[in-house]
């Protein structure tokens, strides 16, 4: 039950992780625009959820846990701030950040960049839900006390949303009590209906809004059922096995991102960018998991992560 339970959220998590490669492909997301719109609904906040469900509070673990996400983010964030600050006139990127190390001290601080956002939410979320575990009082009031203080937060930091505090705490909320989370949001291919519904009909579909909130649920749903109905092995496989290293791919993939569009005019004879986008999405994967693994070799993810960054590929 064990194993089952976390290929179920692997594959979520691959599934997810995939789609953010996708439209952060700058050609992409401008030929796709709609698309791209409505996958940025759900698919970082699915994230959330499951990393709030899979957060451990406990004293023991807490530190090792927390500085696992701290110092891979302080380090690529860092250097990413510093590759932009002196190249920013030669790379490809929309991202811009002011030369001088109080700018960039300043942006990993408070305003994160490219998918780095991600493990800069993550790391406060986690420290804020922390420090209100350790009161004693009851879940409710611990839950309300980790909200206020990270709302606080929100207020002074420019890259940390308050939405995505909420989204962290659902999966918080079903973890702490003592629920399989496929007993709430239950695996089913009927959540086709209400995504359906929320796509065509709401009037505000946006991460930030209770339709977003319902649709990212409604996928999670969705995404579990599919693991199991799924009989395509390979492919089933390989979204297990690059959600199981999708740490590896949100450090790494804004490098192979940018790189992506010095060969988009090799593909310029497709005019819908959808070969592009499959090759480029190949390559951004494909090169996060080498960069992991040799991150491993040199020891340098024991450094910073205390465990190996890359996760071989397993059949489930």
């Amino acid at each position: 039950m064990l194993n089952k339970r976390i290929y179920d959220y692997d594959f979520v998590k691959g599934i997810l992780i995939t789609l953010m490669v996708i439209f952060h492909l700058t050609l992409t997301s401008q030929s796709f625009l709609i698309v791209k719109e409505w996958v940025y609904v759900f698919h970082m906040s699915g994230f959330l959820v499951l990393s709030g469900y899979f957060f451990n509070d406990d004293s023991s673990k807490f530190l090792k846990t927390f500085t696992a996400i701290l110092w891979p983010y302080l380090l690529f964030n860092t250097l990413y701030m510093v590759a932009l600050s002196i190249m920013q006139n030669y790379l490809p990127t929309n991202n811009r950040v002011e030369p001088g190390l109080l700018s960039i001290l300043s942006y990993v601080a408070f305003k994160p960049s490219g998918t780095y956002w991600y493990l800069h939410t993550m790391a406060l979320c986690m420290l804020g839900t922390f420090a209100a575990s350790r009161l004693h009082c009851s879940l409710f009031n611990k839950i309300v006390i980790a909200s206020t203080l990270l709302f606080v937060v929100s207020l002074f930091v420019e890259g940390f949303s308050f939405i995505h505090v909420i989204y962290f705490m659902i999966g918080y909320v079903i973890r702490k009590s003592g629920n399989d989370m496929r007993r709430i949001i239950y695996p089913s291919l009927l959540s086709l209906i209400p995504i359906a519904l929320i796509t065509m009909y709401s009037s505000d579909l946006a991460r930030t809004s209770l339709s977003g909130i319902a649709l990212t649920l409604a996928m999670l749903s969705l995404l579990l059922a599919l693991y199991n109905y799924l009989r395509l092995p390979l492919l089933r496989n390989t979204c297990v096995w690059v959600g199981r290293n999708s740490i590896a791919i949100v450090l790494f993939s804004p490098i192979f991102t940018i790189a992506t569009k010095l060969f988009a005019p090799i593909f310029a004879f497709d005019t819908t960018q959808i070969l592009w986008s499959v090759v480029s999405t190949i390559f951004v994967i494909a090169s996060t998991l080498l960069c992991a693994r040799i991150c491993d070799k040199i020891k340098l993810s024991a450094l910073i992560m205390h465990r190996n960054m890359y996760v071989p590929y397993t059949h489930v």
